[in-house]
């Protein structure tokens, strides 16, 4: 098997369908599987891959595990060689996905690429989705000069996001996957640095695209807060010295009360 998809499912059933049509549309005579993780407490139905010939596996969690648990279980079951984390209000309207494994199989310096991601149906880019090290510069002034996702060309970034992630699935083993700290949010960023300080790099690849619904998992905007806070302090926390930590919670705490 050359690639194991994977994609985590909490509240995206209505966008699941459109999801897998298009990987089956689009890879056509590449050897693939599915793995999908269903982190919805509601079960999907039992025959939900039946309009589907590809092989593919149906991991029910009856709880929200989170993305990167439920990434990382999913591992467990993966046959490919290769790994391609996809959001489930995502889809493929190329075939630049195997463009994309194409580069990293040629590529073995690279360990991980991520692509351009458009927002749907507005059909812009979407922003902040692969660069440098989030840094509290970066944060306080949102600091995008040479922002990577509007390159041109194939460029070496620090990140790419885990909305549709390409890696290899012997690397991914090796730094231990995942983060399961992070329950959403800052996961894809600590993946792809602890890769980057293993020696490889990550590439962000503008030939590669995909469609993204954004944000369609969550409608509990005070929660997402939440928890998109709690998984920037331990992104500092595991990246930064203590003191830029700090800092953060106190300008966080100081706009909080403008």
């Amino acid at each position: 098997m050359l690639l194991s998809i994977i994609i985590v499912n909490f509240q995206s059933q209505d966008f699941l369908t459109k999801c897998l049509e298009s990987l089956e549309k689009q890879l056509k005579n590449l050897s693939f599987e599915v793995i999908l993780v269903n982190n919805d407490p509601t079960p999907l139905k039992k025959d939900f891959f039946a309009p589907f010939s590809f092989p593919h596996t149906l991991l029910e969690t009856n709880e929200n595990l989170g993305f990167g648990a439920g990434c990382n279980l999913a591992n467990q079951k993966a046959l490919g060689e290769f790994l391609f984390f996809l959001n489930p209000d995502s889809f493929l309207t190329d075939d630049s996905l195997k463009k994309a494994l194409d580069f990293l199989q040629e590529k073995p310096s690279v360990g991980v690429v991520g692509g351009k991601i458009f927002l749907f149906p507005e059909k812009i880019i979407q922003p902040w989705t692969s660069g440098k090290k989030t840094s509290l510069w970066r944060i306080l002034f949102r600091h995008n000069f040479g922002a990577s996702w509007k390159s041109q060309k194939p460029v070496s970034v620090d990140w790419v996001s885990g909305t549709a992630l390409l890696t290899r699935k012997k690397l991914f083993e090796e730094i231990g996957g995942f983060d399961k700290d992070f329950f959403m949010y800052f996961e894809d960023q600590d993946l792809c640095l602890r890769i980057k300080n293993s020696g490889f790099k990550i590439f962000f690849l503008p030939f590669f695209s995909v469609n993204h619904y954004n944000g369609k998992s969550w409608d509990d905007n005070q929660q997402k807060k939440r928890i998109f806070y709690h998984s920037q302090d331990i992104f500092f926390q595991k990246h930064h010295p203590r003191w830029e930590k700090t800092l953060l919670k106190f300008f966080r705490f100081i706009l909080k009360g403008r």
